[in-house]
């Protein structure tokens, strides 16, 4: 998936523009797709954006809170939501992504 429909997906679960965690999202969905490793998720992100890992995660962990609501709901997921469970939602989901947009 183009990095343009990322963004619009991202925008309309309501992730922040302004958070560092929407940028890291957008980047980490694109790399997610061939590598579902995510400590490799990780340290590929912060390479990108020049800066450490667990930085990474933590603004990827934070951005999520904001909107956990709105992705239980288009998920249809009751569960709770950390960065390993939106990644897998989102790559199991993508087709529908794909196709809606």
């Amino acid at each position: 998936m183009n990095q343009e429909y990322i963004r619009l997906f991202l925008l309309k679960l309501g992730f922040r523009v302004y958070q560092k965690g929407f940028w890291y999202w957008e980047y980490a969905l694109r790399i997610y797709e061939h590598d579902h490793r995510i400590m490799n998720l990780y340290v590929d992100v912060a390479k990108e954006f020049k800066t450490i890992a667990s930085k990474v995660e933590r603004a990827m962990r934070y951005s999520l809170e904001y909107v956990e609501k709105n992705i239980q709901e288009y998920y249809n997921y009751d569960g709770k939501i950390n960065n390993k469970t939106f990644l897998n939602l989102y790559l199991l989901n993508k087709g529908e992504i794909e196709h809606a947009n």
